[in-house]
Parts: structure tokens; C-alpha cells; sequence
């Protein structure tokens, strides 16, 4: 998370925001991909929650960095330190017999 919240912050910093309420649409933009990485957690809807208050308040919402440090405080440590998990991937026989196509 942190280094991803490094790279959004790298490319806020390039570009030209004219103002808080446009670097706000572009921070939730970047922000989306990680509303569901927490699915099923506890403290899931309490992060997602604090990510949106965060971006819907008046002023600058800050650095992205921030951000998600400021909405992580609800989600337990023992559910932060876990390694992500691998995606099931299921194989599938593309060849042209399998498919029927010969």
C-alpha cells in the first residue's frame, strides 16, 4: 500500500491541478483499485468509509500517502502484516482439438 500510495503521490506531483476539488477527482480515481483489497476483513467498511469522508471534506485531502495511512488505522495490524493472497488461476486447454475447432 505505502508504495503504491508513493507512486500516486509521484503522479499528482506531474501533473498540473488546478485546484483541491480537482486533485480530490483525481486522488478517488486512484484510490478506487484499493476500496475492495480488504473484502470480508474486519474494519473493511470503516476504510472504505474514511477514504470517501477524507475526499469529501472541504480543503486539500493531502497526499495520497496520507490518505490511505489515515483510513488504515481501521484495519486491524494482524490483517495489514498478511502477505497478499495468490489468485486461484485456472488453466484452461486452448488448443484448437479441445475446442472443437478441428
Amino acid at each position: 500500500l505505502r508504495d503504491y500510495a508513493e507512486l500516486c503521490d509521484r503522479e499528482l506531483d506531474g501533473l498540473e491541478v488546478q485546484n483541491s476539488e480537482h486533485r480530490k477527482q483525481v486522488l478517488r480515481r486512484m484510490m478506487k483499485p484499493l476500496l475492495g483489497i480488504f473484502r470480508a476483513e474486519p474494519g473493511t467498511n470503516l476504510w472504505r468509509r474514511k477514504i470517501d469522508h477524507i475526499l469529501q471534506r472541504d480543503g486539500d485531502p493531502g497526499s495520497a500517502l496520507e490518505l490511505i495511512d489515515e483510513a488504515s488505522s481501521h484495519i486491524p495490524d494482524s490483517i495489514m502484516d498478511l502477505p497478499p493472497e495468490t489468485p486461484d488461476v485456472v488453466e484452461m486447454d486452448l488448443e484448437p482439438e479441445s475446442l472443437g475447432l478441428i
